[in-house]
């Protein structure tokens, strides 16, 4: 079970790694269909991100929530993130939800997921990194935010 768990952690960030690194956005590809579910939870996660709404944003979380480079971070240490160094990464997200999620290909027994690409915001004046925000379906087939992540890039 340890293992199979190990294998779909790789797994998850193997394709955000790819994901950020690839240049093509699939944003709103005709190809894989409209999802309604997605859309409603769209739009209330991106009028939660607007208003900084914690208590719906962590309605929306999936219970095993990766942030920056943590794994199953709690919601209160999430929050503390985002508005930590005057707010940046709250800035960081809700320029990110302006934009329409990434639709990768769907994967046989994979989850259902979408990104989001975060706008790189310059650290220091000269590094710059890439963020992503991800959203999973769970086994019940409800969309949750999984994670928001800087992906190592090699």
């Amino acid at each position: 079970m340890k293992r199979r768990m190990a294998w779909r952690r790789s797994s998850l960030l193997c394709t955000v790694t790819l994901l950020a690194l690839c240049p093509v956005v699939l944003a709103g590809s005709k190809d894989h269909g409209k999802d309604r579910s997605f859309d409603r939870f769209f739009a209330q996660f991106k009028a939660a991100v607007a208003r900084k709404d914690e208590a719906t944003l962590t309605k929306l979380m999936a219970p095993r929530f990766d942030f920056i480079r943590g794994l199953s971070v709690p919601p209160p240490v999430v929050f503390q993130g985002l508005a930590a160094d005057g707010g940046r990464q709250w800035a960081n997200l809700q320029d990110a939800v302006s934009r329409p999620p990434i639709v990768p290909s769907p994967q046989d027994s994979a989850p259902a997921r979408r990104f989001l690409r975060c706008t790189p915001i310059f650290d220091t004046g000269e590094y710059r990194y890439n963020c992503l925000v991800i959203f999973e379906q769970d086994s019940q087939q409800r969309w949750r935010w999984k994670g928001m992540i800087m992906p190592i890039i090699l």
